[in-house]
């Protein structure tokens, strides 16, 4: 199944009866509040993982102390870093420095397996380094001073359905979206219980559709609950 808005808008409103049930949002509107709701919170749990050239025209002046401190112009475009997996020296001339510096960053695509292999490949060849502290949302500091270019290897707010690993887009953040849509109906309908109309009373379904997001929260919840933690990074200021 192709991982796209369409298909994810379907499969919502598929869930939710549409169209023999009507639905309260335009499908504009549940977009914007995926991207503005579910995909942060999901991004919490796994990002996008995104390779990107730290330059040296990024650092900025830090009086009185010996530490190098850069500023990241991604998060001005709109981009939000959740957190810094790995910053490299790319020490071997692997080739991925030149590779990264042909774009604004290096996106890897979960869907693509050769593509994942060759990003892991040249990363083995890469010299972590270790001692650095991120002040959120776009500043990162080292205890030393760097002189050269670094390779950083983030996780940023997934946008687009298509970034999410496959396995996690089924398991939990198809459900994890419809289970906030839902939420957001019942927040809207919430005012009335029933509604009168010249047919009859119209039942606006308010309790099933709790009862089916209660259900789908705690199947998606233990997915994720499941995820291993980050591995403990000591920070050496």
């Amino acid at each position: 199944m192709a991982q796209n808005w369409n298909n994810l808008l379907t499969y919502i409103k598929h869930e939710l009866g549409a169209p023999v049930n009507a639905i309260e949002l335009l499908d504009s509107e549940i977009q914007t509040h995926i991207v503005d709701v579910v995909m942060p919170d999901f991004s919490q749990y796994i990002g996008n993982s995104v390779l990107y050239m730290l330059k040296q025209s990024m650092l900025i002046t830090m009086t009185g102390t010996r530490s190098s401190a850069f500023k990241l112009p991604i998060v001005a475009t709109g981009t939000e870093i959740t957190r810094i997996q790995n910053v490299y020296y790319d020490s071997a001339n692997s080739g991925i420095t030149a590779t990264i510096n042909a774009s604004s960053g290096l996106v890897s695509n979960p869907a693509d397996l050769m593509q994942s292999t060759v990003m892991a490949d040249m990363i083995a060849y890469l010299q972590p380094i270790k001692s650095y502290f991120f002040n959120k949302p776009d500043i990162i500091v080292f205890n030393k001073p760097v002189l050269t270019d670094l390779i950083m290897d983030l996780d940023v707010v997934h946008t687009n359905p298509n970034t999410i690993p496959g396995d996690m887009y089924i398991k939990a953040f198809r459900k994890m979206a419809l289970v906030s849509v839902i939420d957001y109906i019942v927040a809207i309908r919430s005012k009335f219980s029933t509604v009168q109309t010249p047919l009859g009373e119209i039942n606006l379904n308010i309790e099933f559709l709790t009862t089916k997001a209660d259900r789908l929260r705690e199947e998606f919840q233990r997915v994720l609950d499941d995820i291993p933690p980050d591995p403990l990074v000591e920070f050496i200021i």
